[in-house]
Protein backbone atom coordinates (compact mmCIF):
# COMPACT_ATOMS: atom_id res chain seq x y z
CA UNK A 1 0.00 0.00 0.00
CA UNK A 2 2.89 2.32 0.61
CA UNK A 3 4.51 2.10 -2.79
CA UNK A 4 1.08 2.40 -4.17
CA UNK A 5 0.61 5.68 -2.08
CA UNK A 6 4.12 6.87 -3.77
CA UNK A 7 2.99 6.42 -7.11
CA UNK A 8 4.61 3.18 -8.24
CA UNK A 9 2.85 2.28 -10.93
CA UNK A 10 4.13 -1.08 -11.90
CA UNK A 11 5.10 -4.11 -9.47
CA UNK A 12 6.83 -7.22 -9.83
CA UNK A 13 6.35 -9.93 -7.28
CA UNK A 14 9.06 -12.34 -7.14
CA UNK A 15 8.20 -15.76 -6.13
CA UNK A 16 11.39 -17.14 -4.41
CA UNK A 17 12.90 -20.78 -3.04
CA UNK A 18 10.88 -22.78 -6.28
CA UNK A 19 14.31 -24.83 -6.26
CA UNK A 20 13.16 -25.78 -2.54
CA UNK A 21 12.94 -30.07 -2.09
CA UNK A 22 9.26 -29.68 -0.72
CA UNK A 23 8.23 -27.64 -4.05
CA UNK A 24 10.23 -28.70 -6.96
CA UNK A 25 9.27 -25.39 -9.31
CA UNK A 26 5.27 -26.69 -8.48
CA UNK A 27 3.02 -24.65 -10.87
CA UNK A 28 0.42 -25.51 -8.11
CA UNK A 29 2.02 -23.88 -5.03
CA UNK A 30 2.95 -20.71 -7.48
CA UNK A 31 -0.51 -20.18 -8.34
CA UNK A 32 -1.71 -20.45 -4.76
CA UNK A 33 1.26 -18.17 -3.41
CA UNK A 34 0.15 -16.12 -6.43
CA UNK A 35 -3.87 -16.14 -5.71
CA UNK A 36 -3.57 -15.58 -1.79
CA UNK A 37 -1.48 -12.01 -2.78
CA UNK A 38 -3.68 -10.86 -5.62
CA UNK A 39 -6.86 -10.39 -4.21
CA UNK A 40 -4.51 -7.94 -1.56
CA UNK A 41 -2.67 -6.19 -4.22
CA UNK A 42 -5.78 -6.01 -6.06
CA UNK A 43 -8.65 -5.02 -4.15
CA UNK A 44 -7.09 -3.28 -1.21
CA UNK A 45 -3.58 -1.77 -2.82
CA UNK A 46 -6.20 -0.63 -5.77
CA UNK A 47 -3.66 -2.08 -8.44
CA UNK A 48 -4.79 -3.21 -11.71
CA UNK A 49 -3.95 -6.80 -12.68
CA UNK A 50 -1.99 -5.71 -15.97
CA UNK A 51 0.07 -3.79 -13.62
CA UNK A 52 1.23 -7.00 -11.41
CA UNK A 53 4.01 -9.36 -12.74
CA UNK A 54 4.29 -12.73 -11.24
CA UNK A 55 7.15 -14.99 -11.79
CA UNK A 56 9.05 -17.91 -10.18
CA UNK A 57 12.85 -17.96 -9.42
CA UNK A 58 15.17 -18.96 -7.24
CA UNK A 59 17.69 -16.61 -5.45
CA UNK A 60 20.22 -19.97 -4.50
CA UNK A 61 20.30 -21.50 -7.94
CA UNK A 62 19.79 -18.08 -9.76
CA UNK A 63 17.10 -19.95 -11.95
CA UNK A 64 14.95 -17.34 -14.14
CA UNK A 65 17.27 -13.82 -12.87
CA UNK A 66 19.46 -13.70 -15.82
CA UNK A 67 19.28 -17.16 -17.39
CA UNK A 68 15.97 -19.56 -17.66
CA UNK A 69 14.81 -22.59 -15.51
CA UNK A 70 16.95 -24.98 -15.71
CA UNK A 71 14.95 -27.90 -14.09
CA UNK A 72 12.46 -29.70 -16.54
CA UNK A 73 9.91 -28.89 -13.52
CA UNK A 74 10.00 -25.56 -14.17
CA UNK A 75 8.93 -25.53 -17.98
CA UNK A 76 4.91 -24.65 -17.42
CA UNK A 77 6.33 -20.99 -17.20
CA UNK A 78 7.15 -20.01 -20.36
CA UNK A 79 6.95 -15.84 -19.44
CA UNK A 80 10.58 -13.78 -19.00
CA UNK A 81 13.08 -13.84 -16.97
CA UNK A 82 13.61 -11.45 -14.10
CA UNK A 83 15.91 -8.85 -16.02
CA UNK A 84 14.12 -9.44 -19.63
CA UNK A 85 10.92 -8.71 -17.34
CA UNK A 86 12.27 -5.27 -16.24
CA UNK A 87 13.57 -4.35 -18.98
CA UNK A 88 10.00 -4.69 -20.50
CA UNK A 89 8.74 -2.72 -18.18
CA UNK A 90 6.98 0.46 -19.03
CA UNK A 91 9.99 3.74 -18.18
CA UNK A 92 8.44 6.15 -16.73
CA UNK A 93 7.46 9.90 -18.27
CA UNK A 94 10.81 12.32 -17.37
CA UNK A 95 10.37 15.97 -17.90
CA UNK A 96 13.41 17.09 -19.51
CA UNK A 97 12.37 20.12 -20.22
CA UNK A 98 11.14 21.05 -17.15
CA UNK A 99 12.87 23.60 -14.46
CA UNK A 100 15.59 21.70 -12.98
CA UNK A 101 15.28 19.92 -9.80
CA UNK A 102 18.45 18.43 -7.95
CA UNK A 103 17.56 17.23 -4.45
CA UNK A 104 20.81 16.29 -2.65
CA UNK A 105 21.05 12.86 -0.93
CA UNK A 106 24.48 13.12 0.30
CA UNK A 107 27.86 15.29 0.36
CA UNK A 108 31.31 15.01 0.76
CA UNK A 109 34.49 16.87 0.40
CA UNK A 110 37.59 16.08 -0.71
CA UNK A 111 40.38 18.03 -0.37
CA UNK A 112 39.01 21.53 -1.80
CA UNK A 113 36.83 19.86 -3.44
CA UNK A 114 32.70 19.72 -2.40
CA UNK A 115 31.04 16.80 -4.09
CA UNK A 116 26.82 16.33 -4.17
CA UNK A 117 25.04 13.34 -4.80
CA UNK A 118 21.88 12.94 -6.06
CA UNK A 119 19.03 12.66 -8.80
CA UNK A 120 17.73 14.91 -11.66
CA UNK A 121 13.75 14.50 -10.69
CA UNK A 122 13.25 17.21 -12.85
CA UNK A 123 15.06 19.16 -16.23
CA UNK A 124 18.21 18.79 -17.51
CA UNK A 125 21.53 19.70 -15.85
CA UNK A 126 24.51 20.92 -17.80
CA UNK A 127 27.99 22.07 -16.28
CA UNK A 128 28.74 23.42 -20.26
CA UNK A 129 27.48 24.17 -23.20
CA UNK A 130 26.45 20.98 -25.51
CA UNK A 131 26.57 21.02 -29.40
CA UNK A 132 23.63 19.50 -31.23
CA UNK A 133 24.01 19.33 -35.15
CA UNK A 134 27.00 21.63 -35.36
CA UNK A 135 24.78 24.34 -33.09
CA UNK A 136 24.99 25.33 -29.53
CA UNK A 137 22.76 24.66 -27.21
CA UNK A 138 22.28 25.39 -23.37
CA UNK A 139 19.64 23.84 -21.65
CA UNK A 140 20.47 25.60 -18.18
CA UNK A 141 23.76 27.49 -17.34
CA UNK A 142 26.07 26.17 -14.91
CA UNK A 143 25.35 28.76 -11.98
CA UNK A 144 22.08 27.60 -10.43
CA UNK A 145 20.16 28.85 -6.73
CA UNK A 146 20.42 26.21 -3.74
CA UNK A 147 17.37 26.13 -2.30
CA UNK A 148 15.95 26.95 0.31
CA UNK A 149 18.95 29.76 1.39
CA UNK A 150 18.85 31.15 -2.31
CA UNK A 151 22.36 30.72 -2.29
CA UNK A 152 24.09 30.75 -5.75
CA UNK A 153 25.92 27.61 -6.70
CA UNK A 154 28.32 26.71 -9.78
CA UNK A 155 27.83 23.19 -11.44
CA UNK A 156 32.07 22.80 -12.16
CA UNK A 157 31.56 18.82 -13.19
CA UNK A 158 28.83 15.60 -13.26
CA UNK A 159 29.93 12.00 -13.23
CA UNK A 160 28.00 9.22 -13.70
CA UNK A 161 27.44 6.09 -11.71
CA UNK A 162 30.58 4.70 -13.46
CA UNK A 163 32.39 7.97 -11.83
CA UNK A 164 32.73 8.84 -15.59
CA UNK A 165 33.08 13.07 -16.14
CA UNK A 166 29.43 13.24 -18.63
CA UNK A 167 28.59 16.70 -20.26
CA UNK A 168 25.07 16.69 -18.82
CA UNK A 169 22.66 14.43 -16.43
CA UNK A 170 18.70 14.27 -17.58
CA UNK A 171 15.86 13.33 -15.41
CA UNK A 172 15.82 10.48 -13.51
CA UNK A 173 19.55 9.93 -13.43
CA UNK A 174 21.48 9.33 -10.54
CA UNK A 175 24.77 11.69 -10.51
CA UNK A 176 27.65 12.84 -8.38
CA UNK A 177 28.55 16.71 -9.44
CA UNK A 178 31.16 19.02 -8.10
CA UNK A 179 30.00 22.36 -6.63
CA UNK A 180 31.85 25.27 -6.59
CA UNK A 181 31.51 28.89 -5.24
CA UNK A 182 29.72 27.78 -1.65
CA UNK A 183 30.86 26.26 1.09
CA UNK A 184 30.37 22.79 2.48
CA UNK A 185 28.34 24.25 5.85
CA UNK A 186 26.14 25.83 3.89
CA UNK A 187 24.60 22.57 1.22
CA UNK A 188 22.74 19.65 3.60
CA UNK A 189 20.86 16.86 3.19
CA UNK A 190 17.35 17.28 1.52
CA UNK A 191 18.67 21.11 0.10
CA UNK A 192 17.62 21.08 -3.82
CA UNK A 193 19.73 22.66 -6.78
CA UNK A 194 17.15 24.69 -9.18
CA UNK A 195 17.27 26.45 -11.78
CA UNK A 196 17.90 30.32 -11.92
CA UNK A 197 14.26 30.86 -13.44
CA UNK A 198 12.23 28.59 -11.20
CA UNK A 199 12.71 28.06 -7.44
CA UNK A 200 10.90 24.95 -5.71
CA UNK A 201 8.54 25.53 -2.96
CA UNK A 202 10.15 26.03 0.96
CA UNK A 203 7.85 26.31 4.09
CA UNK A 204 7.93 25.17 7.19
CA UNK A 205 4.16 24.11 7.15
CA UNK A 206 2.03 22.76 4.52
CA UNK A 207 -1.46 21.09 3.84
CA UNK A 208 -2.01 17.34 2.46
CA UNK A 209 -3.97 14.36 1.98
CA UNK A 210 -2.97 11.58 3.75
CA UNK A 211 -4.38 7.76 4.05
CA UNK A 212 -2.99 6.08 7.54
CA UNK A 213 -1.74 2.97 6.36
CA UNK A 214 -0.36 1.53 10.17
CA UNK A 215 -0.33 3.48 13.04
CA UNK A 216 1.03 2.46 17.09
CA UNK A 217 -1.13 0.32 18.93
CA UNK A 218 -0.61 2.22 22.19
CA UNK A 219 -1.76 4.72 20.07
CA UNK A 220 -4.68 3.73 18.37
CA UNK A 221 -5.38 7.41 16.69
CA UNK A 222 -3.80 10.32 15.32
CA UNK A 223 -5.06 14.12 16.35
CA UNK A 224 -4.03 17.40 16.91
CA UNK A 225 -0.13 16.93 17.94
CA UNK A 226 1.13 13.91 16.60
CA UNK A 227 4.71 13.70 16.24
CA UNK A 228 6.21 11.45 13.62
CA UNK A 229 9.64 11.46 11.45
CA UNK A 230 8.36 12.79 7.47
CA UNK A 231 10.56 11.55 4.94
CA UNK A 232 10.51 13.79 1.27
CA UNK A 233 12.62 13.09 -1.04
CA UNK A 234 16.22 13.13 0.33
CA UNK A 235 14.97 15.33 3.60
CA UNK A 236 13.82 13.81 7.06
CA UNK A 237 12.95 16.13 9.45
CA UNK A 238 10.70 15.79 12.71
CA UNK A 239 7.04 16.86 12.24
CA UNK A 240 3.73 17.42 14.19
CA UNK A 241 0.35 17.44 13.19
CA UNK A 242 -1.01 20.66 13.62
CA UNK A 243 -4.67 20.01 12.62
CA UNK A 244 -6.78 17.39 11.13
CA UNK A 245 -9.37 19.53 8.63
CA UNK A 246 -10.80 16.47 7.47
CA UNK A 247 -11.07 12.70 6.98
CA UNK A 248 -13.10 9.86 5.05
CA UNK A 249 -15.11 9.14 7.70
CA UNK A 250 -19.30 9.58 7.02
CA UNK A 251 -20.53 13.39 7.33
CA UNK A 252 -19.68 16.12 5.18
CA UNK A 253 -17.60 15.40 2.44
CA UNK A 254 -16.35 16.37 -0.65
CA UNK A 255 -14.47 13.63 -3.01
CA UNK A 256 -15.16 10.88 -0.35
CA UNK A 257 -13.59 12.98 2.18
CA UNK A 258 -15.18 14.43 5.23
CA UNK A 259 -15.08 17.98 5.84
CA UNK A 260 -16.54 18.24 8.94
CA UNK A 261 -19.07 16.02 11.44
CA UNK A 262 -22.15 17.34 12.66
CA UNK A 263 -22.20 17.65 16.13
CA UNK A 264 -26.16 17.20 17.95
CA UNK A 265 -25.30 18.81 20.88
CA UNK A 266 -23.76 22.15 19.03
CA UNK A 267 -26.46 22.07 16.72
CA UNK A 268 -23.66 22.31 13.81
CA UNK A 269 -20.38 20.73 11.89
CA UNK A 270 -17.21 20.52 13.31
CA UNK A 271 -13.87 19.44 11.53
CA UNK A 272 -12.89 15.93 12.02
CA UNK A 273 -10.66 15.38 15.16
CA UNK A 274 -8.84 12.32 14.65
CA UNK A 275 -7.62 9.59 12.29
CA UNK A 276 -7.87 6.04 12.12
CA UNK A 277 -5.27 2.99 10.57
CA UNK A 278 -7.21 2.64 7.32
CA UNK A 279 -8.65 6.14 6.81
CA UNK A 280 -7.51 9.28 4.71
CA UNK A 281 -8.12 12.89 5.67
CA UNK A 282 -7.01 16.44 5.19
CA UNK A 283 -4.06 17.61 7.59
CA UNK A 284 -1.82 20.28 7.72
CA UNK A 285 1.68 19.53 8.56
CA UNK A 286 4.09 21.50 10.45
CA UNK A 287 8.10 20.61 11.22
CA UNK A 288 9.99 21.67 14.61
CA UNK A 289 12.72 22.97 12.86
CA UNK A 290 12.84 26.73 11.99
CA UNK A 291 14.72 26.04 8.57
CA UNK A 292 12.39 25.49 6.09
CA UNK A 293 11.95 22.53 3.70
CA UNK A 294 11.88 21.74 0.04
CA UNK A 295 8.66 20.55 -1.43
CA UNK A 296 6.52 20.65 -4.79
CA UNK A 297 3.14 20.28 -4.83
CA UNK A 298 2.49 16.34 -5.39
CA UNK A 299 -0.06 16.50 -8.93
CA UNK A 300 2.85 19.07 -10.46
CA UNK A 301 6.20 16.92 -9.23
CA UNK A 302 4.75 13.72 -7.44
CA UNK A 303 8.38 12.60 -6.90
CA UNK A 304 9.24 16.26 -4.94
CA UNK A 305 6.01 16.35 -3.38
CA UNK A 306 5.13 12.55 -1.95
CA UNK A 307 6.49 11.66 1.57
CA UNK A 308 5.90 9.09 4.36
CA UNK A 309 5.39 9.56 8.05
CA UNK A 310 7.21 7.15 10.46
CA UNK A 311 6.92 6.54 13.75
CA UNK A 312 8.43 4.83 16.37
CA UNK A 313 10.21 3.00 13.09
CA UNK A 314 7.22 2.11 11.16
Amino acid sequence: MLAKSLGVKEIVILVNKMDEASVEWSEDRFEEIRGQLLKFLRDYCEYPEQNIHWLPYSGFTGENMMTGIKNPKGSWYKGPTMFELFDQLPTPERDNDGPLRFPIFDKYKDGTSLYAFGKVESGTMVHSKMIFGGFSHKKIGSKLTLMPSGDQVTIQAIYDNADKRVPYAKAGEGVKVLLKGIEDDYVNIGDIICSNHSFCYVCNEFEAEIFLTHIPKHKSIMSTGYACVMHLHAAMEEVFIKEIKCNGMEGLSFNNIKIAEYSKSEGKFNHAKYLKKGSKGIVVISTRSIHPICCEKADTMAHLGKFTLRDEGK
